[in-house]
């Protein structure tokens, strides 16, 4: 569990005890993920890595110099990506090793990151400044960054993506006029108030073991 003021462990028990190194992080965490190797990745205020032993923090390889981290994903080949804010605008690092981190720039900050089955790497965008305007989707293939056209009406910073068994995206759209947006491969189809979804929009999702999608 990650927050403006550090990490904690838990168990099905509780709380578990924190190893020094990370007991003493107290600036903000805003996402965590894990890689095939045991390590476990903080992102926001800084980047870093837990590696069961020692904290190491790659923060100062970043170039660009990020304004704040939003996300961080560990895909299924074992890399690991990290994406958020720049000074001119936001984008997505790819880290092949503490001293190489290969950067790719996006026109708004990076708020959000998924894998699909093929492999390729969707990404949402928008601006916390103005939660309302237009956020953008884009996804990522090969060395190839497009904009996904628009054929929905949600407005808003896709906050959160998610990508179920069988290949279909979810996505959360967070604004007055956000919602849910369902891309089954061919097409989008979205979900708004009408359809039970709060007045700000979604900000979080997850698929549970029967295959229902819970929207936060």
């Amino acid at each position: 569990i990650c927050g403006s003021g550090g990490v904690a462990r838990f168990d099905a028990k509780g709380t578990l005890p924190l190893p020094e190194s990370l007991a003493g992080i107290d600036d903000n965490v805003v996402a965590i993920a894990g890689d095939a190797a045991g390590r476990v990745w903080l992102v926001g205020t800084r980047l870093r890595y837990w590696d069961g032993n020692r904290l190491v923090d790659l923060t100062a390889n970043l170039d660009p110099a990020p304004v704040a981290l939003n996300s961080v994903l560990s895909d299924r080949e074992g890399r690991i990506w990290v994406a958020g804010a720049s000074a001119g605008g936001g984008g997505f690092w790819c880290v092949e090793s503490d001293s190489t981190l290969v950067w790719h720039a996006t026109s708004m900050p990076v708020q959000s990151m998924a894998q699909d089955l093929k492999g390729g790497l969707w990404l949402g965008v928008g601006q916390w400044e103005e939660p309302d305007s237009a956020g953008q989707i884009l996804r990522f293939r090969g060395d190839s960054l497009e904009v996904v056209p628009r054929t929905w009406t949600l407005s808003g910073m896709v906050r959160d993506i998610t990508v179920t068994p069988d290949g279909d995206v979810w996505f959360a759209v967070m604004g007055s006029a956000g919602g849910v947006l369902h891309f089954d491969g061919q097409r989008f189809e979205e979900f708004g108030t009408a359809d039970g979804i709060g007045n700000h929009g979604a900000s979080s999702l997850a698929i549970d073991h029967e295959g229902a999608l819970w929207v936060g």
